[in-house]
């Protein structure tokens, strides 16, 4: 199925990818905490992924976009791939279910997350200026988006895990 079909909606687990769930199923029964029950689905999306027909340029997408941290312009990994930003957003779409420029964003946040988990002292601003955010706007508003609030919120929260 296209990836772009699961954005914005919500899919039963076990239709998309039938019998392998059960197994799924039974691991996460017997994990008593969040943290691993969240390693152990990873660990299966992983898996299924390498199980999929890969896009080559895609996938050199993907590494430049994790290597950078997001930090790359799309019209630099389109010259780098030798497609146009269009076809190259199509790829994505098809491959992922995000344009590469939502992806760019996806990379930021997560390394500011990582910034956070790992150097907790550190002030908000530099954690977003070492993330590649342009200002503080763009980094408050990536945070609202993808939690639904401010970074100093998600700093102060017990119950979100990051």
């Amino acid at each position: 199925m296209p990836m772009h079909l699961f954005k914005d909606t919500t899919i039963n687990f076990f239709d998309v990818w039938n019998g392998a769930t059960s197994e799924l199923e039974d691991k996460l029964a017997g994990i008593p905490n969040d943290e691993g029950r969240s390693a152990v689905v990873q660990d299966f999306l992983l898996r299924q992924l390498t199980l999929e027909k890969q896009d080559l340029q895609v996938a050199y997408c993907l590494g430049k976009a994790q290597l950078t941290r997001g930090s790359i312009a799309v019209r630099k990994l389109a010259e780098e791939t030798g497609l146009s930003q269009r076809q190259l957003s199509r790829r994505f779409h098809q491959s992922i279910g995000l344009s590469p420029k939502e992806y760019l964003g996806v990379c930021r946040f997560n390394s500011s997350l990582q910034y956070l988990a790992n150097y907790p002292d550190m002030s908000l601003t530099e954690i977003a200026h070492l993330s590649g955010y342009y200002d503080q706007a763009h980094f408050i508003r990536d945070y609202k988006v993808y939690t639904g609030h401010s970074p100093g919120e998600v700093v102060a929260a017990s119950h979100i895990l990051f």
